[in-house]
């Protein structure tokens, strides 16, 4: 038996939180400024437009949510969820409310030669008028051409006995949670740093960047946020709960009561015009070498 909450936000940041109430872009430009790789470089990702509610699962992972009652268009990129070999994505829609809402729906999934920037389309789903009025599930797979063996890959598997992770493990990983929580909270970015060190290098391997290249990126991303106006790290809420998904490879980490779960750590600030924002950090450790790190 496996834990299983639905993802709270839409779309992953750069570093796999979000922003309630501002836009997320994704995690698309850096890879073009990748140094040359001996063998091909690919960004894959799905262009998503959609009026009604959709999942979007890779590997096991859900990367999109969409509860529907307005629209969603947005990207959404595969490569840090994505494995060597044999990849598997599964899409389900579901119908509208009513029958005066929109239903309409369009999933391309898509890869972008880095080298060249030729990207091109192998699969569509196109959903609209009655075929949009009923649910519809579909699980499909496919080979990328060349993607590197990630430590996210390699992971440790750990099952979990009646869907309860080992105390042992829960223990380890909750100390290292702490720890990026006074991290953040002290604004110390050289620990933030050591934290995410091993996430950033395995980042680069599946986004065919070089390790500075992605380290840099994300001490400008942390360092970017801890200095926002009126930065504060929210309390923990009720206490953490630890989710096995992508084949019982990654710890999906939450926080909160149960069936009202939440990002592990969440952060507030104010914008230039004063408003508050909320950030929702999202955290997936692996087992690498008898030990859990954060690994997305």
């Amino acid at each position: 038996m496996k834990l299983f909450w639905p993802a709270l936000f839409l779309l992953p940041a750069l570093f796999f939180g979000s922003c309630v109430q501002v836009p997320v872009t994704g995690n698309d430009d850096p890879a073009e400024t990748a140094a040359e790789a001996p063998t091909a470089r690919y960004r894959y990702s799905f262009e998503i437009d959609s009026e009604t509610a959709f999942s979007l699962l890779v590997n096991g992972v859900e990367l999109a949510f969409f509860e529907g009652g307005s629209s969603y268009s947005a990207p959404v990129i595969l490569n840090d969820w994505m494995i060597s070999g044999e990849n598997e994505f599964s899409i389900t829609v579901f119908p509208p409310e009513n029958s005066r809402t929109a239903s309409s729906c369009s999933f391309a999934l898509k890869k972008k030669n880095l080298a060249d920037g030729v990207e091109s389309t192998f699969y569509t789903l196109t959903r609209s008028g009655a075929d949009g009025e009923t649910m519809f599930d579909i699980t499909e797979r496919f080979t990328p051409e060349y993607f590197p063996v990630t430590l996210a890959e390699k992971a440790e598997k750990v099952i979990a006995a009646a869907g309860v992770l080992p105390m042992s493990d829960q223990r380890e990983i909750t100390s290292v949670v702490h720890r990026l929580r006074e991290a953040f909270s002290a604004k110390d970015i050289g620990a933030i740093n050591a934290l995410m060190e091993t996430k950033n290098a395995d980042l680069a391997a599946a986004r065919f960047l070089r390790p500075e290249e992605c380290r840099a990126a994300s001490e400008t991303f942390y360092l970017e946020l801890i200095n926002k106006a009126d930065f504060s790290v929210r309390p923990l809420n009720g206490h953490y709960s630890f989710l096995s998904t992508a084949d019982d490879r990654l710890v999906r980490v939450m926080q909160g009561r149960v069936g009202f779960p939440e990002p592990a750590i969440i952060m507030e600030y104010r914008d230039d015009s004063g408003k508050k924002i909320r950030y929702e950090h999202d955290l997936y450790f692996a087992k690498i070498d008898g030990s859990w790190v954060i690994i997305r």
